[in-house]
């Protein structure tokens, strides 16, 4: 028998040596274990009556906020912080008749609209509603560089194709500034984006606050705006598809696009 033959046996021999008949035949019991949403069966929306701020997520997971909360409209997207975090500032994007009623707050109806909360009592100290105003999720909140001692708010105005520019007084009241309507470009190129709708939806202020940029979801583009004079002065007319979120970066502005799941870099201002 060769060398190599004798290893092959011994190795054989080897591996049955070291494997007991008896622990093939053994049967180990596993218990059974369940798997299960904490929500159980119960339906993605409110936990109960007697919760109205609990929610129960399509994950099934549930969520009780810590805290205070307040209602401060329907469909609420957007929300800023003025500089000295005394105000909160919340966009209402509501395409409904004002008739209809807020369930958690009946003396909260729908349509499109801008709440202000007091953030130290948690209550709504004003709201700002104007017929043919539309909101959408971008809102800036900072000291107006045309004058320091005021307070300026930017709001995007979706399908209206503007940005809105309020004065916020010291109380919490919004008014529209004398330079209300920014108007943002629309596209021309039906290849690359919706002819004639800009639809502005997030903004981003640089570190100054001298400029805002803001996200025009079907323009396909970004806007840049003098928050002092409250006008575009530069516009990127193609940045992806159906843009939507945006964040300053040290290398530049970035954009991400909802539609094809691109990601687009702008230069540093």
């Amino acid at each position: 028998m060769s060398w190599f033959r004798r290893w092959f046996v011994f190795i054989v021999l080897a591996g049955l040596v070291v494997t007991p008949a008896a622990a093939q035949r053994r049967t180990v019991r596993i218990a059974p274990v369940a798997f299960g949403a904490p929500a159980g069966t119960a339906p993605a929306g409110p936990t109960s009556a007697n919760d109205p701020f609990g929610r129960v997520l399509p994950s099934g997971r549930i969520v009780h906020p810590q805290g205070t909360s307040v209602v401060v409209g329907m469909n609420a997207l957007g929300v800023a912080l003025t500089p000295d975090g005394r105000y909160a500032i919340v966009s209402n994007d509501d395409e409904r008749e004002t008739s209809v009623h807020s369930a958690l707050d009946p003396a909260v109806t729908g349509g499109y609209s801008l709440a202000v909360v007091d953030t130290q009592t948690m209550r709504v100290v004003s709201r700002y509603q104007a017929p043919n105003e539309t909101f959408f999720i971008g809102l800036a909140a900072l000291r107006d560089p045309a004058n320091s001692g005021n307070t300026l708010v930017l709001a995007s105005g979706g399908g209206s194709n503007v940005v809105y520019a309020f004065d916020l007084d010291a109380g919490g009241r919004l008014a529209p500034d004398a330079q209300h309507q920014i108007a943002i470009p629309t596209p021309s190129d039906a290849h690359l984006a919706n002819v004639q709708r800009a639809f502005p939806s997030t903004l981003v202020l640089s570190p100054d606050g001298t400029r805002a940029f803001v996200v025009n979801e079907l323009g396909n583009s970004v806007a840049q705006i003098d928050t002092a004079t409250r006008r575009v002065v530069g516009s990127e007319p193609s940045v992806g598809f159906f843009p939507l979120g945006t964040a300053l970066t040290p290398q530049g502005l970035l954009v991400a696009n909802e539609g094809l799941m691109r990601y687009a870099f702008l230069d540093a201002p």
